[in-house]
């Protein structure tokens, strides 16, 4: 390999740590395409209704808005390889029911909603944990590059998926492919495992000092400042490995006949106060608020209408398979691909918060012509076209995240924007389900294409500190 190739694909990838992530992200990514592919498909195809696909596809998202808070904390809290590890094998072990209750003769529409459940339970923890480690993983000035690298193991898993479910389908059926995802997300718990992410140093938001200076991932952030240290009831005091004494407790400002608070306790409380928090710095900050609100707004519109309508459109509109749904899919992600290579070459030159804004705008606009369509054909170009809208969205959201927030910070934002993202999706897809009961798919597709558009340009009007963000 020449010498220029070795010196970008070093750049690319930067260290073994940000390539192995992305690896194991392109497996899991693939598999989970699989996944998405097979569960609405096999949804429409043993109830043959609209609604009930619907709410399949929104207990694929609920679990986001029920755990997104929680699992910023623990993401900012805990050892984050830790919890992508635990993630990962709950994803793995509960996919694989699906094929077994095919097997043993229960498989029903509920089965596929409590699984999908399951699936995005585990995946509300796993998000915000691989959003917050990639400081770990790279430099400050590697940031956009790394999350333009990560933003490719989608894409390429979106193409690598539907190639794959295609061939599959042909071969073995539809159930098959939940035991390929299985096995993807077992792939990606191995490159997790050996990943050996960097320390980081951190600043409390209840006060100014530096806490945990070179902080590990495993370790527990402490709510109080560090000359609080001590005061806590029932923790132990700092340089004791136990609990607190009646002597050690009166020196921490303890009585000595005060009851011990149980540690789990102490770390509720703390958590809830770790929400307080993020909620608080997200109101407060002229940046992250804004994003926050239009990307609520344009996934509530748009989420829904992507997540249900397309197999719907493709299944009624065009009397399509499987196998279309997922060369659908396909085009989808040769777009974004295209996208993203776009960035990685003249994404410097614009400034994210105008490329995130400008991104909103096409992600809703592109999906207008989805009315006009006549052949599948022209349906794939127009998702192709469509595709390269989202990067624009997702790379710049991630890069003003990682640059903006402070480090132990980060993970309760990336929640509460995979709340915005995926909690709105589930909202959306449930209504979505109920909606194309009445009107068609196509026209579905042009209403939403216009307001999600809109949701854009009322960003660009508006949210001037985000517009300005470089």
């Amino acid at each position: 390999m020449s010498s220029p190739i070795k010196r970008y694909l070093r750049s690319v990838f930067q260290n073994r740590n940000l390539s192995l992530l992305w690896a194991g992200q392109v497996v899991s990514m693939s598999g989970d395409s699989i996944y998405q592919i097979a569960l609405l498909w096999l949804a429409l195809e043993l109830t043959a209704s609209k609604a009930i696909t619907g709410l399949v596809a929104m207990s694929s998202y609920l679990p986001t808005i029920l755990l997104a808070l929680v699992a910023g904390v623990v993401a900012d809290r805990a050892n984050r390889r830790r919890v992508m590890l635990i993630a990962d094998a709950v994803r793995a072990i509960a996919i694989f029911g699906i094929p077994l209750a095919s097997l043993l003769g229960f498989l029903s529409p509920w089965v596929l909603v409590i699984n999908a459940f399951v699936i995005a339970s585990a995946a509300a923890f796993f998000n915000p944990a691989k959003d917050a480690i990639i400081p770990q993983l790279v430099p400050p000035s590697g940031l956009l590059r790394a999350n333009s690298l990560i933003q490719t193991s989608w894409q390429l898993a979106l193409l690598m998926g539907p190639a794959i479910a295609g061939g599959l389908l042909t071969l073995m059926g539809l159930i098959p492919l939940f035991a390929f995802d299985a096995g993807a997300y077992f792939l990606s718990f191995v490159t997790i495992w050996l990943l050996r992410p960097k320390p980081e140093r951190s600043i409390n938001p209840a006060c100014s000092s530096v806490v945990g200076t070179d902080r590990h991932p495993g370790d527990i952030l402490s709510s109080k400042c560090p000359e609080d240290e001590g005061t806590l009831g029932g923790a132990s005091v700092p340089g004791q490995s136990g609990p607190a004494t009646a002597e050690s407790a009166t020196a921490g400002g303890i009585p000595p006949h005060a009851t011990p608070r149980s540690p789990w306790i102490v770390r509720v409380r703390e958590g809830w106060t770790d929400i307080r928090q993020g909620l608080s710095y997200t109101a407060k900050q002229p940046v992250i608020l804004p994003l926050l609100l239009i990307t609520v707004a344009d996934n509530l519109f748009i989420m829904g209408p992507a997540i249900v309508g397309m197999p719907v459109l493709i299944r009624e509109t065009f009397a399509g398979s499987a196998s279309d749904y997922a060369l659908m899919a396909m085009a989808f992600a040769v777009g974004m691909l295209l996208g993203t290579v776009g960035l990685v070459l003249w994404g410097g030159k614009i400034p994210k918060g105008k490329m995130l804004l400008w991104g909103m705008v096409f992600d809703g606009f592109t999906f207008v012509p989805y009315f006009f369509a006549q052949t599948l054909t022209q349906l794939g170009v127009l998702s192709v076209i469509h595709g390269m809208a989202v990067p624009l969205l997702t790379v710049s959201r991630a890069s003003l995240i990682q640059e903006v927030v402070p480090a132990n910070m980060r993970g309760r934002i990336f929640s509460l924007i995979s709340l915005a993202v995926v909690g709105m999706s589930a909202i959306s897809s449930g209504l979505t389900g109920l909606i194309l009961e009445l009107i068609p798919a196509p026209l579905l597709f042009l209403i939403i294409g216009t307001v999600g558009g809109l949701c854009g340009v009322i960003g660009l009007l508006f949210a001037k500190q985000l517009r300005k963000q470089l």
